[in-house]
């Protein structure tokens, strides 16, 4: 009995814990966290403490009849910080509200995502797109 419990502790603190929350805006797709995958139509999705690898995708619908429809996508771009314990962070674009088409297939070629925590300031990030990031993380190895 003692050996099973202990077994049943040491197995639960060697689980990640849920230290913040990302919250993410309706355009924005965060395709993995840490090379976990996230549910395509997530909203919202637990951060654990320290260094967070996202990759994301800009992606928006333009519906113009039940038959016809754009989707516009961005390449996939890697965003690298540290989440902090008990801090809440929220991804989106750059003025925070749905772009018109032609807005957003220029922001698709060059996609630069907003990072920020609860008070809304700029939380310190790199970005790279996918190309880049799989070439620095080669060099760094």
């Amino acid at each position: 009995m003692k050996t099973a419990f202990l077994a049943i502790t040491v197995a639960a603190l060697s689980l990640p814990i849920a230290a913040a929350n990302l919250s993410i805006d309706d355009d924005v797709r965060v395709l993995s966290i840490n090379g976990e995958r996230v549910a395509h139509y997530a909203d919202h999705v637990p951060l654990t403490d320290g260094k967070q690898i996202l990759f994301v995708q800009y992606e928006a619908l333009f519906d113009y009849s039940s038959e016809d429809y754009e989707i516009v996508r961005s390449p996939v771009q890697v965003i690298r910080f540290t989440a902090n314990a008990d801090d809440n962070y929220h991804i989106g674009v750059p003025g925070g509200h749905r772009f018109d088409r032609d807005r957003a297939r220029d922001f698709a070629k060059a996609p630069s995502f907003l990072l920020v925590d609860d008070q809304r300031f700029a939380v310190q990030h790199q970005s790279l797109s996918r190309d880049a990031a799989l070439s620095q993380m080669l060099r760094e190895y």
